[in-house]
């Protein structure tokens, strides 16, 4: 059995645009207010929510790392406690 796809988008990598970098910062942001959505109408919704609210969050934060993860290859002088 294979896991679903990953909304995240697939990192660049070294020679990134800006414009690459503004489609993943975007798509963190968007995600993140996407999680937030509408507040559930019953308990059981609110705990289904709340998981899907954690493991969202928790992909927006892997996507992040692997953002600073680039960032530290294309910029190897750049503050190296960013993370």
């Amino acid at each position: 059995m294979t896991a679903p796809p990953s909304s995240a988008p697939t990192p660049p990598t070294r020679g990134t645009g800006v414009d690459d970098w503004d489609l993943l910062l975007r798509t963190v942001t968007a995600k993140l207010r996407l999680l937030v959505g509408d507040a559930p109408a019953s308990p059981e919704a609110a705990q289904e929510a709340l998981a899907a609210l954690r493991a969202g969050v928790l992909e927006c934060a892997a996507a992040l790392d692997q953002i600073v993860l680039i960032i530290k290859e294309q910029w190897p002088t750049a503050p190296q406690d960013v993370a």
